[in-house]
């Protein structure tokens, strides 16, 4: 196995994290034009629909990016260390 640097690392994360959020908006935007064409019964017509999942896309993508870490340090019930309450951990670290 090649040994790759902490740069080549974070460049192939952003390259992935990218890709996934690409196929994420993709996924949505399928769904809201299958949903469109399938209720209204008119692809032109299922534009409106198309348009509602971007909408929907954007601001679940713009809310997991900006708000995706307090979500879930809030569901795992975290709270910061102290000194005080977690001496090892805060001498290992």
């Amino acid at each position: 196995m090649a040994a790759t640097t902490f740069y080549a690392q974070a460049s192939a994360n952003r390259r992935k994290s990218a890709l996934l959020l690409l196929s994420v908006v993709v996924l949505f935007l399928s769904f809201g034009f299958v949903v469109g064409y399938a209720w209204l019964g008119d692809p032109v017509a299922a534009f409106g629909t198309t348009v509602f999942a971007g909408l929907v896309a954007l601001v679940s993508g713009l809310t997991t990016y900006y708000a995706g870490d307090k979500m879930v340090l809030a569901a795992s019930r975290a709270r910061p260390a102290s000194a005080e309450s977690h001496p090892v951990l805060m001498n290992v670290v």
